[in-house]
Parts: C-alpha cells; sequence; structure tokens
C-alpha cells in the first residue's frame, strides 16, 4: 500500500520519502521493504508415496526405522517427519515408542 501510494505521488510530481509516508499513516518501515525470504517446504512425491505406504502398513514403526527400511538419508527422514505433520501421516517418534515413556521409566527403575 505505502509502495502504490509513493509511486503515485512520484507519478504526479510529488516528491514524498517513504520514511515520511511511513510516519504519516503509522506504518514501520520495515513492513514497508519485508520480503519473504524462505519457500514453503515441498515434499517429492516419489518419497510420500512409499513413506505414507509403509507407515500405513506398520503405524507401530517411528521415522527412522522407516527411512532404513527404505533406504532413504537423513535429509529424507526430515522429509518424513514432515510428511507425518502435514498430511495427518503419524510416525512414532523415539521418546513414543510402542510402550510409552513411562514403561521405560520403569524398566530403568528397576535396574
Amino acid at each position: 500500500m505505502i509502495r502504490t501510494l509513493h509511486e503515485g505521488l512520484l507519478a504526479e510530481g510529488v516528491t514524498v520519502s517513504i520514511a515520511k509516508l511511513c510516519a504519516w499513516f503509522g506504518v514501520p518501515r520495515r513492513t514497508v521493504y519485508y520480503r519473504p525470504s524462505k519457500a514453503a517446504p515441498k515434499v517429492d512425491p516419489r518419497f510420500a508415496e512409499p513413506i505414507k505406504a509403509m507407515i500405513e502398513a506398520e503405524p507401530s514403526f517411528g521415522y527412522r526405522t522407516v527411512a532404513w527400511l527404505l533406504g532413504f538419508n537423513k535429509n529424507t527422514v526430515q522429509r518424513v517427519r514432515h510428511l507425518s505433520r502435514t498430511d495427518g501421516v503419524r510416525c512414532l517418534t523415539p521418546a513414543q515408542g510402542l510402550a510409552g515413556p513411562q514403561a521405560r521409566r520403569g524398566d530403568a527403575a528397576a535396574h
């Protein structure tokens, strides 16, 4: 909005700085100059299909097991985790496991 107003004023021959326009409208200058630098993450379908299929077939598998069985590297493990958050497919994390963290605490106390 401020930029289009600035360009319109310049076209009419009125010279007003962007800083002054921002002060008049109560808008921080950083808002005018802000440009998002990070693109939205994308999931490659050739990875998504086998990952989804394996998680649906064996929901007890964690993301590390899925990545190891499919032969994916560390970056793909991150894709598995991202996929599990965005598409509603849920992988277990190492802390969750099948029995849950309470079962592990009980085992540790017995030793």
